[in-house]
């Protein structure tokens, strides 16, 4: 029995442990690395990994090839993407913003492209059909959330409130998201259609971790911004115990983010005010 305990693995057991042994002081090491080199300060993501991965996605698009989002919602070029919005700060200009969206790889040896069709409404709201007229006067859903609900890179017909419209033909979806947005913004939204006295049937809150910058309006998240003197991001505050909206220039600023308990709490009062509000008319509340 000593002898059977005592065996030694088979060479090839051994040298898949030390190459996994290697794999994660490598993946440490490069993590250790990222750190000292790419800041994390205001990273969205957990991981240096996670942020270097999403900062060469992003630097691989080519320049000219789609509109920017809340990178640079203030661009001057005459094709024109935003226009300001009393109510949440900026919406698309209605129109076809169809475009080929291009990548390029290691260093421009490799490309590809592809369509992206994208409709704007007379609203300046992503359209969910192709033809939203036929829907008009139906009970709706509503679907709130940023530049992934909106569907950035993908054609209309991907984006899944589109999918939600082929799937209940009896209610009317409104993709009611725009890239930069957070949480802030379609709680506002449902506010304004209770006011108005258009509630919708259900909605759907979409959520993702960095929305709560955006959502408090972090020094880090408005600072992302170029400077306009046009558009204005929607924010929210906890003043006297009161859950505040309120306006929050976009411009590069120096200032620390706030503890991230005070981030945190933002999002949480968001979300219980939104159910009440849901509670109160009859809403479908759903959280994505």
């Amino acid at each position: 029995m000593a002898e059977t305990r005592n065996r030694r693995r088979p060479p090839f057991v051994r040298v898949v442990f030390y190459l996994a042994v290697l794999l994660a002081m490598g993946v440490a090491m490069l993590e250790l690395g990222l750190r000292a080199v790419v800041f994390q300060k205001t990273s969205f993501h957990p991981t240096a990994i996670g942020q270097a991965f999403y900062d060469l996605q992003v630097r691989t698009y080519v320049e000219g090839s789609l509109e920017r989002t809340f990178d640079d919602p203030t661009q001057t070029s005459d094709d024109k993407k935003y226009n300001p919005d009393d109510l949440v700060g900026w919406t698309y200009v209605q129109g076809d913003r169809s475009k080929t969206r291009s990548f390029a790889y290691l260093g421009g040896a490799m490309r590809s492209s592809h369509r992206v069709n994208l409709r704007v409404g007379e609203d300046g709201y992503r359209v969910t059909s192709r033809n939203p007229s036929q829907y008009a006067g139906k009970p709706e859903i509503h679907v709130y959330g940023g530049s992934r609900t909106f569907g950035h890179g993908v054609s209309d017909e991907e984006t899944f409130a589109w999918k939600i419209q082929e799937a209940f033909p009896d209610y009317h979806v409104r993709n009611l998201a725009q890239g930069g947005f957070g949480n802030v913004q379609g709680f506002v939204q449902l506010r304004d259609a209770i006011a108005r006295g258009n509630p919708p049937k259900v909605a759907i809150f979409m959520y993702a971790p960095f929305h709560m910058f955006r959502n408090y309006g972090t020094p880090s998240w408005l600072g992302r911004g170029v400077r306009s003197d046009e558009l204005q991001a929607v924010v929210a505050r906890i003043e006297n115990g009161e859950l505040v909206v309120k306006r929050d220039v976009i411009e590069r600023r120096s200032a620390d983010d706030p503890p991230f308990v005070e981030i945190i709490e933002v999002t949480s009062r968001l979300f219980q005010e939104a159910r009440q509000l849901c509670e109160d008319h009859g809403i479908v509340p759903v959280l994505g």
